[in-house]
């Protein structure tokens, strides 16, 4: 008999499977962490989607406020459920949906009088909302005299 040839060295089969193991495990998470992050990307754009559309509507509320007609207040609970004239439904681009199931984002907004300086001073608050249940919402809030 030969004895074994110090120069032909290699891998023994629990090595190999060892290895192989190890790889797909390290390739298993980075999978997961692939996966979160699209999720975490895709809902930081829907916030700043419904931020932008909050704002929006907030700066076209505000001439309204400033002028001599002003703006109404709205019933108690505009910000909880649709009430006609203080709600919109908005698809991806922010403009008008046709109809509230084809709706991306709901749009509410809510016109309060302060009335500790006597009803001078209007609270408008705008709430958007996910409306495919993602749970992207957002509010811009501010004060006009």
């Amino acid at each position: 008999m030969r004895a074994p040839n110090a120069a032909a060295r290699g891998f023994t089969l629990v090595e190999a499977l060892v290895a192989s193991t190890t790889v797909l495990v390290a390739v298993a998470a980075l999978a997961q962490l692939v996966a979160a992050t699209a999720l975490t990307a895709r809902r930081a754009r829907a916030v700043t989607l419904a931020a932008v559309f909050a704002q929006e509507k907030l700066e076209t509320l505000l001439p309204w406020a400033v002028d001599e007609r002003g703006l109404t207040a709205s019933p108690p609970d505009t910000l909880d459920r649709d009430v006609a004239g203080y709600v919109d439904f908005l698809d991806v681009t922010g403009s008008d949906a046709a109809t509230a199931a084809a709706a991306a984002y709901i749009r509410r907004w809510a016109i309060e009088p302060l009335l500790a300086d006597g009803g001078r001073t209007l609270v408008i608050r705008v709430v958007v909302l996910d409306a495919r249940g993602g749970g992207a919402t957002a509010q811009a809030v501010t004060a006009v005299r």
